[in-house]
């Protein structure tokens, strides 16, 4: 059983001067404070599983982020994966490569968004996908076969980074979860993911790009 923590008001400052995200939304939605670190509860059925810390360190203007899960090894899965739950929901999902990416859309008016809980493996995977031996994308599946929630949505939108591994990520999932059901985003200039747009352009910016989303299989 994981700690129950809380956001600082140091963390909840931070949070809607810097990265323009509502310090109650991010509150409501498992943003806690563990120490000087921010941490993001990843949860099923309404309980915390895990928590994913984040660590910043600024050095000669260079930042570096790095990322625990505590406990160790505990089995990943989406976060706010509980918006899959609702299988009544059967229109369009958006999937994030980032926790502050989700909350961006979120605060945009946003409602099914969910984040990948680790990034691509950094090269395009080979060979037949088979569920059991997909360690990568582990959280996706559920006895052989993705689960049902995932399953439910006729469109889904990959938001990934604007980089190169962002972009393999996005093609990795989009073999997995379907391709003609896949979209992706394309972002305004100066822009890598979506809580820069929401910094730089406000939150119907991100507005627009759901709606203006590409196929990920273009019509012929």
């Amino acid at each position: 059983m994981l700690a129950k923590l809380q956001l600082s008001i140091e963390h909840s400052k931070w949070l809607e001067a810097v990265r323009k995200i509502p310090c109650e939304m991010a509150a409501e939605m498992g943003i806690v404070s563990k120490g000087e670190h921010l941490g993001f509860e990843y949860r099923q059925n309404g309980v915390a599983s895990f928590l994913k810390v984040r660590r910043e360190l600024v050095e000669d203007g260079q930042v570096t982020k790095t990322f625990w899960i505590d406990p160790k090894g505990a089995a990943l899965c989406f976060w706010n994966e509980d918006c899959l739950g609702d299988l009544s929901m059967s229109g369009t999902l958006v999937i994030t490569e980032g926790e502050f990416d989700a909350l961006s859309f979120l605060a945009s008016g946003a409602t099914n968004v969910v984040s990948v809980p680790n990034g691509s493996a950094g090269k395009p995977g080979e060979g037949d996908i088979v569920p059991s031996e997909d360690r990568q994308f582990a959280y996706l599946w559920q006895d052989g076969k993705l689960r049902p929630g995932l399953s439910n949505f006729r469109k889904i939108i990959l938001a990934t980074d604007d980089d190169v591994a962002g972009r393999i990520l996005r093609d990795e999932l989009a073999v997995r979860l379907g391709r003609p059901r896949c979209w992706f985003v394309e972002y305004p200039p100066g822009c890598k993911d979506a809580n820069e747009v929401l910094i730089k352009h406000g939150a119907d910016a991100l507005q627009d790009m759901i709606a203006d989303a590409k196929p990920m299989v273009p019509s012929q």
